[in-house]
């Protein structure tokens, strides 16, 4: 962050990555996200935060897999108050992130 600031960077940018049966950051995500929170108030650099599926094959494809994605997200938020510019999804009209992109038939869903 300090080395982001030096540059004349205005604002970092990074992903909090949700997997299917994941409700809340694991302890990886909360040492990070708490490093880079930490690192942002002392510095004063603003983070946006895309909370995000991390291949279009582990988009939550069902009621209750919506239902952790958005419970994810919420701790996310709530775990790390400082980080206001949150980004929720990536790229959805992208395969890469968000599938399926068509029905059954054929027809466009994304």
């Amino acid at each position: 962050m300090a080395l982001a600031k030096l540059a004349g960077f205005r604002a970092v940018n990074l992903h909090a990555f949700w997997y299917p049966d994941v409700t809340e950051p694991r302890e990886y995500d909360q040492q990070t996200l708490g490093n880079v929170a930490a690192a942002s108030r002392l510095l004063g650099i603003p983070v946006f935060v895309a909370v995000t599926n991390n291949r279009g094959r582990m988009a939550p494809q069902d009621d209750d897999q919506r239902a952790q994605f958005a419970k994810f997200a919420t701790n996310v938020v709530k775990d790390f108050p400082s980080f206001t510019k949150i980004i929720v999804g990536n790229e959805p009209n992208l395969s890469n992130f968000w599938q399926p992109q068509f029905d059954d038939n054929g027809g466009d869903i994304a």
